[in-house]
């Protein structure tokens, strides 16, 4: 492990390349457990989101995730032929369906999540930062980016 700090430690990466980093590690972290319940990591933040509100629907989850709807049907449709999740047609409106997430996937998005937080809190745990000043600071830089790239969106729907 020091072998591979001192040699990250020769190169000034900058906080894209950071970031890059955290986030291949905590993948390769997490798909050890994905694979044990037969889920990809793509599937897991929809898992993940319709856990914490049962209440959303396609169009919701695109704009949490800032995918375009037809890459959220995609992947919806995959869940709902895994037995993950259901969809319902909202009673307001009738062009939309309301997401719930099946006993199936309750079970393999809390595993998921529970593995999540401990890799979460390893982290925590091991850096000698505060876990609400790092959220501070890493929720500034989420604003901050998906604003500046809002006007490069493309929609693959029109492709």
């Amino acid at each position: 492990m020091r072998e591979m700090e001192e040699k990250m430690n020769k190169h000034e990466f900058n906080l894209s390349g950071h970031v890059w980093g955290i986030n291949r590690s905590h993948k390769i972290y997490l798909k050890h457990f994905a694979d044990e319940v037969g889920i990809t990591l793509g599937q897991y933040p929809y898992l993940v989101a319709l856990s914490y509100d049962e209440n959303l629907n396609q169009d919701d989850i695109a704009k949490l995730f800032q995918i375009d709807k037809c890459g959220v049907s995609r992947a919806l449709k995959k869940l709902e032929a895994q037995g993950l999740i259901e969809r319902t047609p909202d009673p307001n409106n009738r062009r939309s369906n309301i997401l719930t997430l099946t006993e199936k996937g309750r079970k393999a998005g809390k595993y998921i999540k529970d593995k999540d937080d401990e890799w979460e809190e390893f982290i925590y745990e091991n850096i000698g930062i505060d876990k609400e000043i790092i959220q501070k600071y890493i929720r500034k830089i989420l604003f901050e980016s998906a604003e500046l790239v809002e006007q490069y969106k493309e929609d693959s729907c029109k492709k």
